[in-house]
């Protein structure tokens, strides 16, 4: 099941945060029967926002239940962190126009890293946690207005639009991001997100292998 924890919904999650709330809900659920949490990060994580997760982390664990962190999603325009030397970053994550790129972005690849990082590095002995990076994505054909220069160079992606590209692509993404969490010493398991088909947007199987 997923869960919004406070009284406003998705990008004021954490920022409104009540854990002797949580801590009944999470109770009630677990009572339920219900044993693994989907939960969304922010996106612009900051102290506040990172510390009330840290307590939903433990509040979980405490009522036997694993959280599914989904960290990308189709919503957000801009993503944001907090540097450790206090400096706030704010960057583009997906652009007005870009109704052929869903939940994920191949813009600004180095700060997603550099998120993703934070996320690693903080909850990398988090025994009741693993990650889901992005959620119901959807890509067709991008251009190369919709990705970073790094993109071109990346091996075994075909040069013709189509299905198997959008597949590769996303998948290579996945990669990316899983291998900047595994860098911070983080070791739980990472799933790539489900990708659409319904719509020519990519291979379901391919992009999740």
């Amino acid at each position: 099941t997923h869960y919004y924890p406070s009284t406003s919904w998705w990008e004021w999650a954490w920022k409104e945060f009540y854990p002797l709330k949580v801590s009944e809900d999470f109770a009630a659920m677990r009572r339920a029967g219900y044993r693994i949490v989907r939960v969304w990060t922010d996106p612009v994580i900051d102290e506040k926002v990172l510390r009330s997760m840290d307590v939903a982390i433990q509040l979980a664990s405490d009522n036997g239940i694993v959280l599914d962190i989904c960290v990308f999603t189709q919503w957000v325009r801009q993503m944001g962190f907090e540097r450790p030397s206090g400096e706030h970053v704010l960057f583009e994550y997906r652009n007005i126009q870009d109704f052929n790129v869903v939940s994920f972005s191949l813009r600004n690849l180095d700060l997603q890293r550099e998120f993703v990082s934070i996320l690693g590095r903080r909850w990398k002995n988090a025994g009741n946690i693993f990650y889901n990076l992005a959620n119901e994505v959807y890509l067709k054909d991008p251009d190369e207005l919709q990705m970073d220069k790094e993109v071109a160079n990346w091996e075994d992606i075909p040069d013709n639009n189509g299905t198997l590209r959008d597949s590769l692509l996303f998948r290579k993404w996945a990669n990316e991001m899983t291998t900047a969490i595994r860098m911070t010493g983080a070791s739980q398991h990472v799933m790539p997100g489900y990708m659409f088909s319904t719509l020519d947007g990519g291979d379901v199987y391919l992009g999740n292998t």
